[in-house]
């Protein structure tokens, strides 16, 4: 651990307080959820000596949800600090990976290694911290540690008919809806996913839960001028998907199946277009909590 005493750890939550479609539903249990997520970041171990969560808060206007969050400002956890930051609503765009664009861009300057993550789940290995920057730092050419996955060769047998099966059903729809600017995009996406897998290459990282480095994030900036993101604009209310009419459930499809292959996809794919690799940490039993299903990830 001492050779990383000089180095700058942080952790980036994205939160919301808006209305979800699963728990957490409200600001209530998303102030919930977090009061236990602050008090875990409290007693375990990260194995840094400095490790600061930084909560990148895109704000619906919860009144009570951001005074709740403000409080927690500077609080101490286990290695570290509390910090909170609102960004702008900006109609609902990016979601959580804008709040991942937008926490980087405003620390760049702060941090060595970043750990990325939404605010329903939390990791509870100990040294968790420690074991990924090791594994950055094995290998030169590894750019990312993968955390809520675990890639076999063997995957790409039920990957590939997946993503055909994607880009069958949505291509066309995407155009009738007026998406058609992201069609190219997601084709692509498609297309060097599947051959990476094809390779026996681990395309992606699912969930977007993971640790990297400042100069291999500086590297997306300077390609794309942000983090992976579709700029599509959501609603403050998930709950009403079961009142939607059958155009509105397509569109909702829509903008989930882009924030999927764009966002959650080439979050961590790109890397490899940089002639990067992937790596997933080891299969670790209990190693992630899922608030939303109340238990742990397989």
């Amino acid at each position: 651990m001492e050779e990383y005493n000089n180095s700058k750890c942080c952790k980036i939550v994205a939160t919301y307080f808006g209305v979800r479609r699963f728990y957490p539903q409200n600001e209530d249990h998303t102030i919930e959820m977090l009061k236990d997520f602050v008090e875990h970041e409290k007693t375990l171990d990260p194995g840094v000596p400095n490790l600061d969560v930084i909560f990148i808060n895109h704000n619906c206007g919860s009144i009570k949800g951001n005074k709740f969050l403000e409080s927690l400002d500077g609080e101490e956890i286990y290695s570290g600090k509390i910090h909170v930051f609102h960004r702008p609503w900006d109609n609902g765009k990016g979601v959580s990976l804008g709040s991942f664009d937008y926490g980087f861009k405003l620390l760049k300057n702060q941090y060595d290694y970043w750990f990325f993550q939404e605010d329903d789940y939390k990791v509870v290995h100990p040294e968790y911290y420690l074991n990924g920057v090791n594994m950055l730092e094995e290998n030169i050419n590894t750019a990312f540690i993968g955390y809520d996955m675990y890639f076999r060769k063997d995957n790409g047998k039920k990957l590939t008919p997946f993503f055909n099966l994607l880009k069958i059903i949505f291509t066309l729809p995407l155009f009738i809806f007026g998406y058609w600017k992201y069609i190219i995009p997601f084709l692509k996406t498609i297309k060097k996913t599947k051959l990476l897998v094809k390779k026996g290459k681990i395309p992606f990282c699912g969930g977007m839960m993971g640790i990297t480095k400042t100069n291999f994030l500086n590297e997306i900036i300077q390609k794309d001028g942000k983090l992976p993101y579709p700029l599509i604009e959501v609603a403050k209310d998930q709950t009403k998907y079961k009142e939607f009419n059958n155009i509105e459930k397509i569109r909702y499809n829509l903008k989930h199946t882009l924030f999927c292959v764009l966002g959650e996809i080439e979050f961590t794919r790109i890397y490899n277009d940089l002639g990067y690799n992937l790596k997933s940490y080891p299969n670790t039993k209990e190693l992630i909590f899922s608030y939303k299903n109340n238990k742990f990830k397989k």
